[in-house]
């Protein structure tokens, strides 16, 4: 598309129409739906997103894509805690397992999946915000929880077939231990979460790779232990949040793509970050976020292929001007946003980037029962140039029909590889035969149209069809091999931008409590790649297009719960990985195991049961995972995850 006409359409979607983030498509677990799902750590959460699907290699680091905004390769959606942007990212994936905070400090997760403009930063490609209960209402002025989860897999035998370890039940999970001790005088709370995770690497479909890396350890295991600080209140009619974090994960085995295996590391990352929000008079509020955030990465192993040491620095400050007046919204905001590198080979730095923006918020009330929404807006930095419209028309308040269009233009993002690779920082990487081409920016558009409708009290239905159209879409494109005396995989790595597609999908969710002890919601997505650019296809097609998630909850009595799932994923194909399709990479006297570029669709079936005692001071909780007992894998080269058996403790006073 001309620049011409991508300017032209811009102006008219500027000053026609606008977003506001009030009625931004999204959906919210609650505490009350967090407390009774079979989360083991923070990433079951994911399974629990509307239409959201992930893949994860070792069980760990997982990588995931909700609304059709991106696909995997494009970890780009942005995390939150409280108010607190956590820039988390290891060489450009989000690892939402890193997160300082623990399940049993979480309130509540909100995710929006339409593009907004949210605490003074553009957010093209989506949000999970958590809230803690730091400053929760029903707690008491002091309490303390722990929680202990111990999980195993009772399929697989494990690496320690035909050995003296040999065991029915061997292929351990790990552990998850937390704490959180919170505080609160008035409107003055404190939070302090501690943790203890572990994440054992049993599956031959890794282990073999992991054990040819590191032949001294026959066990690969990660340990990460971790913390927060959260401080919220008000002095001085100012109110305040403060967030002061630490994490350190020991021998994180990392699969990074560029080298086709993967790499032990320790990962360290550290936030401080504090946001500070004045209410000057009943119409005029102003609000300020300063953080430093760095990430550090220190390789256990001599062969080379990433830096020996890299760290990544991020300093960022916004503020934000806001004008109340009846009918209408308006504000003035701006920010500052700096980064640097540091590693074995040197520092490079990147320039301070500024960013502006207005908006103006209209929402007259025309006639009873009826009223629109709309909102001017203008965004820019030398990273980001977005403009957007959306009209919200609520004919009664069991009535809601909603319409979202969007055009933006941006770059890769700072934590990137590729960001470093093309500013001309170059990693060492014996191994990989690398191309690239310039970075430009890429255009995306965004359209969704949805549909709320409140049948009875007892049944809601939600109804969305979505559009996104990808310009100059940035695609990484490999073909790997298997080198056979380390079992690792290699490829020529090509960098293109100029990949256009278009992608379309339409949802469903449903809601329906036919008795007060009895919840359930079946949530259904499609999504279709559609484009005469092979790479762009290719890129989705790891992408199920079909995701169907069922939920029944059943709460006969206050203290006891069950809950079931039902999940399906349709069949996906990881073109990248054909030549690799057939090999086999273990055997046993029953079956042979072969790696295979085309993953059969995934039919998987949870329970969990929670009792709780001791004045529900005492919890229990039993789950299991997949009882149909398939072998599912999420990635060609990733684990099996076979029926997986959780038991956990929590107590809290």
């Amino acid at each position: 598309m001309k620049k011409s006409t991508i300017f032209i359409i811009n102006l008219i979607l500027l000053f026609q129409f606008g977003w506001t983030e009030q009625f931004t498509n999204k959906s919210v677990l609650r505490n009350e739906f967090l407390n009774c799902s079979n989360n083991f750590r923070i990433s079951d959460i994911l399974q629990n997103i509307e239409g959201g699907s992930f893949y994860t290699i070792g069980g760990y680091t997982y990588n995931l894509v909700f609304n059709g905004l991106n696909a995997y390769q494009h970890q780009n959606f942005s995390l939150y805690i409280d108010d607190h942007k956590i820039s988390r990212g290891l060489l450009g994936n989000k690892n939402i397992n890193s997160l300082p905070i623990n399940l049993n400090s979480i309130d509540s997760v909100t995710i929006i999946n339409t593009p907004l403009l949210y605490k003074g930063n553009f957010e093209n490609n989506g949000i999970i915000r958590i809230y803690t209960n730091s400053d929760h209402s029903n707690e008491q002025n002091f309490y303390f929880k722990n929680r202990l989860m111990l999980g195993s897999e009772t399929k697989d035998s494990g690496p320690y077939q035909y050995t003296r370890y040999q065991s029915p039940n061997v292929d351990k999970i790990g552990a998850d231990y937390s704490s959180v001790l919170g505080y609160k005088i008035g409107d003055q709370s404190a939070l302090v979460n501690l943790h203890w995770r572990q994440n054992i690497y049993t599956d031959w479909s890794i282990n073999k790779r992991l054990t040819n890396l590191n032949s001294k350890r026959d066990w690969p295991m990660l340990i990460e232990y971790g913390g927060a600080v959260q401080l919220k209140g008000s002095f001085f009619d100012n109110n305040y949040s403060l967030l002061l974090s630490h994490v350190d994960a020991n021998r994180m085995y990392y699969f990074f793509e560029p080298a086709g295996h993967e790499f032990p590391l320790n990962y360290l990352s550290n936030y401080f970050g504090v946001s500070i929000d004045r209410n000057l008079n009943p119409n005029f509020d102003f609000n300020i976020n300063l953080k430093y955030e760095s990430e550090s990465i220190n390789k256990l192993m001599q062969e080379k292929a990433v830096a020996n040491y890299w760290a990544l620095e991020n300093f960022n400050a916004t503020f934000e001007l806001l004008s109340k007046e009846p009918g209408y919204i308006q504000s003035l905001g701006g920010g500052l946003q700096y980064t640097s590198l540091l590693s074995s080979r040197g520092r490079m730095q990147d320039r301070f980037i500024p960013n502006m923006y207005l908006k103006f918020h209209f929402e007259p009330d025309l006639v009873d029962h009826i009223s629109i929404s709309q909102l001017f807006k203008f965004y820019r930095n030398n990273v980001y140039e977005n403009y957007g419209i959306n009209i919200i028309k609520r004919f009664n308040p069991d009535n809601k029909l909603e319409l979202m269009l969007a055009s933006s233009r941006d770059i890769m993002p700072l934590n990137s590889y590729w960001y470093w690779n093309d500013k001309g920082y170059l990693f060492e990487r014996q191994q990989i035969n690398y191309n690239t081409e310039t970075f430009s920016r890429n255009q995306k558009y965004n359209g969704d149209i949805t549909w709320t409708k409140n049948i009875n009290e007892e049944l809601s239905v939600k109804l969305s069809i979505l559009a996104r159209y990808f310009e100059n879409y940035p695609y990484r494109h490999q073909t790997f091999n298997l080198n056979k005396d380390k079992f690792t995989f290699s490829s020529p790595e090509i960098y293109y931008n100029a990949v256009d597609g278009f992608v379309k999908g339409f949802k469903a969710i449903f809601n329906w409590r036919p008795l007060p002890a009895i919840h359930s919601s079946l949530d259904f997505t499609i999504l279709d790649p559609l484009s005469q650019d092979q790479f762009f296809t290719d890129a989705w097609h790891k992408i199920p297009t079909k995701i169907v998630n069922y939920k029944i909850f059943f709460k006969p009595a206050s203290s006891f719960s069950l809950q079931f799932n039902l999940h399906h994923n349709s069949k996906t194909i990881w073109h990248e990985f054909e030549n690799i399709s057939g090999i086999e990479y273990f055997s046993t006297f029953k079956e042979n195991f072969i790696y295979s570029h085309k993953l059969p669709g995934i039919n998987r079936m949870d329970i969990k049961m929670q009792k709780l005692l001791l004045n529900r001071s005492l919890a229990l909780n039993l789950f299991l995972k997949n009882i149909s007992n398939q072998r599912i894998y999420y990635h060609p080269v990733g684990a099996a995850f076979d029926m997986s058996m959780y038991f956990g403790i929590e107590y809290n006073f």
